[in-house]
């Protein structure tokens, strides 16, 4: 998205692969080489008309003098989140400030760490040109628990439209037809775990069984590990079982064709994808007490255990579905484009 933001911004974009290396946790083998994990860093050089995005690659390539790679260029080098910063330490934000380099710290989530973590990535949040956020609610963390100003931490939440930037006439019609029924989906990624999964699968199950009318509803049951979990059940309701969609067009089009999307979060931080992918489907939302944190949707309920997403379920089977999850889309829209102005308005400056 940043490298789409830059090219937005009339910057020529052209890449280039490296890998720099340096102990973890240990000063840097010479002053100018510092350690960059693979998959963790990019170096953004900008020029006065030219952006070159640099990525880790394998095999590994080996710069031994950091102001050799840089050149004369203004560099920006995003730090990808918590586990980067511990890769990076205080030794790798300092030789990146020695070259004059713009550090932009991109957290996933506000996370609980451990002192000597914590106190890394405030040191490198405090030197940062700017600090990305996934949630206004990470936000407020950051800048209280760091004591950071204001306008050091921006945030662009979890909203990933098929089109950038995110405005509502080119991403309005995303996805396909609804089901003729009225169909509740489910969604899960391959990485979670067997008991996150089993959780959930358990959940709706019990949840549905008590729905009797076989008619009011079919379920679409989308992932790996959900399908192996909900395969081994006897659901009163028909069930359409779909594998993982690694195509994002795909995966929100299949998305697109429910009305009703069970956003079950597992964890309390950051701000939820799966609601917003299920907004930009075109979808009402439960969420539960997890996936309900941070920003709201217009269309979103929050449901506290199986018998109140029972609950929940027949009130919403009777609403008009469509119209529900048309306010969510135009909602997550919305809010992702005042994201991406802000966000682009702050990496202007760099150009």
């Amino acid at each position: 998205m940043l490298k789409t933001m830059f090219e937005n911004m009339g910057a020529r974009v052209s890449t280039l692969r490296v890998r720099i290396k340096n102990p973890v946790g240990k000063p840097p083998a010479e002053p100018d080489t510092i350690e960059l994990p693979v998959e963790k860093y990019e170096l953004i050089k900008l020029g006065l008309a030219s952006l070159k995005i640099v990525k880790s690659s394998t095999p590994r390539v080996h710069h031994e003098g950091l102001a050799g790679l840089l050149g004369s260029e203004r560099t920006v080098v995003l730090v990808d989140d918590y586990p980067a910063v511990q890769m990076l330490g205080y030794d790798g934000v300092d030789a990146l400030l020695r070259e004059n380099c713009y550090l932009i710290y991109v957290s996933h989530n506000f996370y609980d760490l451990p002192k000597r973590t914590a106190s890394m990535e405030a040191y490198l949040m405090k030197n940062a040109f700017a600090s990305i956020s996934a949630s206004e609610r990470d936000r407020y963390f950051y800048l209280n628990k760091y004591g950071l100003s204001g306008d050091s931490v921006v945030v662009y939440p979890n909203i990933y439209p098929l089109h950038l930037p995110p405005n509502r006439q080119e991403n309005a019609n995303i996805g396909s037809e609804k089901h003729p029924k009225t169909t509740v989906v489910l969604n899960m990624g391959s990485k979670v775990s067997d008991t996150v999964c089993n959780s959930l699968i358990r959940t709706v199950h019990d949840a549905t069984s008590a729905i009797n009318d076989r008619d009011s509803f079919r379920l679409l049951v989308i992932g790996d590990n959900l399908v192996r979990y909900a395969r081994g059940l006897n659901w009163r309701h028909e069930v359409e079982f779909q594998s993982h969609l690694p195509d994002r067009r795909l995966f929100l089009e299949k998305l697109s064709t429910a009305h009703i999307g069970i956003n079950y979060a597992y964890k309390a931080v950051g701000s939820n994808i799966k609601k917003y992918d299920y907004a930009l489907a075109g979808l009402a939302v439960l969420s539960n007490t997890y996936g309900c944190k941070g920003e709201i949707l217009p269309r979103e309920w929050v449901f506290y255990d199986e018998a109140d997403l029972y609950v929940k379920l027949t009130n919403l089977l009777g609403e008009d579905l469509g119209s529900l999850g048309v306010e969510n889309r135009e909602h997550a829209l919305a809010r992702a484009q005042k994201h991406y102005e802000d966000l682009r308005q702050k990496l202007s400056s760099l150009l």
